[in-house]
């Protein structure tokens, strides 16, 4: 177990500092002009998505999705060809999903203008067409789409108007060449798709409601059509803060469909805000008055249908074990502001989400590889608006109708003026808060969407000087929602509830060891409040705790305990303090026909290599503890070890010290536990 650190789905921000005192900035992304688009943007082209699939890449360590996009016309750069191929980030290769915060999403079939720069991904799929490829050079702000019904053209942060009349002239304006006629045919051709049934809304309940639940929409009004055909009812994009009524059900989400009623799911990225309501012959109406969305629950698309995730416990630690890379881990501004928020989500008055940290790891790169790594970028590494990224990484099973969140990484721009500071008040005009943008990550990692919201932690924006940090109504009632609705899935149990006092593995550091098949128990005392007993306690199936013991407190802070009659379970200790409050210490697991005798944990002391020599086949993971009982370090023993009969275990840089070394089995049963020494 661990303490207070765990680090998740941390999408983020970035910008350049001349750029951030001119513009407002965003939880994943921060304005960027037409114009700042135009000029550093290698490629512009207007076209059509025609076609998209995901791919893993040749290292089947992250996914991407292709769109084939054919070219209406190309506005700046050379060598681009009739037909392009734009990549980008995440995507789904079944039983395997990827999903990245902020990213660029698209459908095909829609039409608009793309700020692009060569891509260097390598995707794993065999073609014999060649075509260039690319990717978006402002990630969710690489294209300007199109309603070519309406014919007006707007992005996340601007309605340009009518695209022939006012955008056009714009981009003329900043010195591009133009050619009209094929979206002049589009549009025409959209215009002429139009019947003549004019839709009426009349009105809608419930007035508020919540995304991403499968909650229904009823919509009453005429004109929608006595079968749904081609229509549909568009929501209001939370991911842009509702510039876009463009968030579509799919079409199992609709429930009913008559010429005077409509039953429709609210989608997951619906945000509060007016709808809109189309019939299969083009007629359309928007609503009078806004939806109010509370929250928004992150779903995955499998087989046209939404899907909710689970959060497991996806370790054996009780739920997600976070590591920090070296960067991020050496800077204890960033470390300690993100542990704050995490605490706001995790501790009394939070969700109680199993969300920990398991120290640091030299990994730096975000990719599908068994670690949750938060870290700073490399050099342009993001895109140009992004100041950070968060992805997420979900595994289905059962045909594709159970999901869980199995993996994340969180990477945040290195050159951001952040303000680290935990004084209120505390971030300048100049600076974005990072304990706001933390408490917003980690929201997304709890399987909450953005909503539109100034008041709300997962409202799609932050601007410079602002501090959100704090969570209102509805940021606890979605992620109680999320709580509530997980449960262990695909062979992942599920995740245990976290108590930060329960998990305070710096005061009651608790260890097991086996001699002669007696369990013995030792902890150390750093309780910093007067104890007038611990109480031993096991369990069978670590819910329900019963005591086989008391040791009435001394004063060397050192304690032992030997149950002469162990059987298969956990243990734990708990303090009875002199105020009456109760600690309690981390939970040891104990294998009652583990091999106990035989290993060897050499050389001691030890510099970063260890090897450990037993029957390998028996090991599945290694933890690291340090004297204070927080875990600095975990493993597992990839199979391919598993006929060896030793297994050298490189260890990521420690100072010195003592540190305790558990070998455990694939459930967590603590096979022996030896001491190590770091010099």
């Amino acid at each position: 177990m661990k303490r207070a650190g765990i680090m998740f789905k941390i999408m983020g921000f970035v910008m350049w500092m001349v750029l951030l005192l001119q513009t407002r900035s965003y939880a994943q992304v921060v304005e960027s002009t037409l114009e700042d688009r135009v000029a550093t943007s290698p490629i512009v082209f207007e076209g059509e998505v025609i076609f998209r699939q995901s791919f893993w890449n040749v290292t089947h360590d992250y996914i991407y999705t292709l769109q084939k996009i054919k070219i209406n016309q190309v506005l700046k750069g050379s060598g681009v060809s009739s037909e392009v191929e734009l990549i980008t980030y995440g995507g789904t290769v079944y039983p395997d999903k990827i999903e990245v915060f902020p990213s660029l999403s698209l459908s095909v079939g829609e039409v608009g203008l793309f700020f692009v720069r060569k891509s260097q991904v390598k995707l794993d799929r065999i073609t014999t067409n060649a075509l260039p490829q690319y990717e978006g050079n402002f990630s969710s702000s690489s294209v300007v789409r199109y309603n070519l019904k309406e014919s007006t053209a707007s992005d996340e942060f601007v309605k340009y108007g009518d695209i022939l009349s006012q955008f056009y002239p714009r981009l003329e304006a900043l010195g591009l060449q133009l050619k009209p006629v094929r979206i002049k045919k589009y549009i025409s051709k959209s215009i002429k798709a139009r019947g003549v049934l004019a839709v009426s809304i009349t009105n809608f309940n419930p007035g508020t409601t919540t995304a991403g639940t499968f909650s229904v929409l009823t919509i009453n009004g005429s004109g929608f059509g006595n079968t749904r055909g081609t229509g549909s009812v568009a929501f209001s994009n939370a991911d842009n803060g509702g510039a876009s009524i463009s968030v579509l059900p799919l079409s199992t989400g609709y429930v009913s469909w008559s010429d005077t009623k409509i039953e429709v799911e609210v989608p997951t990225r619906s945000g509060t805000g007016k709808f809109r309501v189309t019939n299969s012959t083009g007629e359309q109406k928007v609503s009078a008055t806004s939806l109010t969305v509370r929250y928004n629950i992150s779903n995955v698309n499998y087989n046209n249908r939404y899907r909710r995730t689970n959060l497991v416990n996806s370790d054996n630690s009780g739920g997600y074990l976070f590591v920090f890379q070296t960067d991020f881990n050496n800077n204890a501004n960033a470390k300690n502001a993100y542990i704050r928020a995490l605490d706001t989500w995790r501790c009394s008055g939070g969700t109680q989400v199993y969300f920990d940290d398991g120290g640091s790891t030299a990994t730096d790169v975000a990719a599908k590889d068994g670690e949750n790594v938060i870290r700073f970028d490399n050099g342009n590494e993001l895109p140009n608006n992004v100041l950070g990224r968060s992805t997420s990484y979900w595994t289905g099973c059962n045909g594709g109708n159970d999901w869980f969140l199995s993996e994340t990484d969180i990477v945040f721009d290195d050159g951001t003026n952040w303000n680290y500071d935990a004084a209120s008040g505390s971030t300048a005009g100049n600076q974005i808060d990072f304990e706001s943008v933390a408490l917003h990550e980690t929201g997304h990692s709890h399987q909450l969407g953005h909503v539109i919201n100034t008041n709300d932690v997962m409202h799609y924006s932050i601007g410079a000087g602002t501090e959100r940090r704090s969570l209102n109504t509805d940021d606890l009632d979605g992620g109680n929602d999320v709580i509530n609705w997980s449960s262990g899935v695909c062979g992942k149990p599920a995740m245990n509830v976290y108590s930060c006092q329960a998990m305070a593995l710096e005061e009651i550091a608790l260890l097991l060891d086996v001699q002669d098949h007696r369990v013995l128990l030792h902890w150390d005392d750093y309780l910093s409040l007067p104890v007038r007993r611990f109480i031993v306690e096991r369990s069978i199936n670590r819910l329900d705790f019963q005591p086989i013991g008391n040791i009435e407190n001394g004063d060397n802070g050192t304690y032992e305990f030997l149950d002469f009659h162990p059987v298969k379970g956990w243990y734990r200790i708990q303090a009875e303090l002199e105020n009456e409050e109760r600690v309690y210490s981390n939970i040891v697991a104990y294998r009652k026909d583990a091999i106990v005798s035989g290993w060897k944990v050499y050389p001691v002391p030890f510099n970063q290599k260890v090897i450990i020599e037993g029957n390998i086949s028996e090991l599945y993971q290694v933890s690291i503890i340090d004297i204070l009982g927080k875990e600095v370090f975990h493993h597992f023993i990839p199979e391919t070890n598993f006929s060896k009969k030793n297994y050298i275990l490189t260890i990521p840089n420690l100072t010195d010290g003592v540190y305790f070394l558990k070998l455990m089995d694939e459930k967590g049963f603590i096979l022996q536990t030896k001491r190590l020494l770091k010099k």
